[in-house]
């Protein structure tokens, strides 16, 4: 519950008939993600998001994930995200090579027991063990791996910080879309 991402798609990313806003719950399986694992960026793909499900099909097959009701407590965890996401504050900025660099460059073992803070240093970004001005606090470094993988084609990266609760935001800004990942505080506990 201390990871949330999310895929803008700007109008350049997509071509279509139709084209309108909502939200289709579904639980990617095995499937799709083998299916999402196996796509490259020179594949044609058509998405296909309906109020009852998600239909992803390349040209080698076709996966469909059928909407899933969500429980409660997975309910208030969004609502919570959207608010700590509301408070955010932009923090640091560098460029697509240099967040690729930084990136490469994170200790690759567990540091979820100390404070770690990104800091902006000249056109780039560094890790620091104490805070300091325009600085992001991230707990558990770790779980910015997830951005190394989509990190080569991006323009640029963008760290953001809540003073409330300590949480911080990442979006890697492409010339298509955007991809945001909110990390709660600690990596053992969510957003609330």
């Amino acid at each position: 519950c201390g990871v949330y991402a999310r895929v803008d798609l700007l109008p350049s990313a997509v071509r279509g008939e139709r084209f309108g806003r909502g939200t289709t719950n579904v639980d990617f399986n095995q499937p799709m993600l083998s299916t999402l694992a196996a796509m490259r960026a020179s594949d044609v793909v058509d998405l296909a998001v309906g109020s009852g499900e998600v239909e992803l099909a390349t040209g080698r097959e076709t996966v469909v994930e059928k909407r899933v009701k969500l429980p409660v407590r997975w309910l208030k965890g969004f609502v919570e995200v959207q608010t700590c996401l509301s408070r955010m504050a932009l923090r640091l900025e560098t460029s697509g090579p240099e967040a690729a660099r930084f990136l490469r460059s994170l200790p690759r073992m567990k540091t979820n027991r100390r404070e770690t803070w990104i800091v902006p240093s000249g056109r780039s970004v560094r890790l620091s063990q104490c805070p300091a001005r325009d600085a992001v606090r991230v707990g558990g470094l770790e779980r910015l791996r997830a951005l190394e993988g989509l990190v080569s084609d991006a323009q640029s990266l963008c760290g953001y910080a809540d003073e409330a609760t300590g949480a911080s935001a990442w979006e890697l800004i492409f010339d298509d879309s955007r991809f945001h990942l909110a990390l709660s505080p600690e990596v053992w506990r969510g957003f609330s």
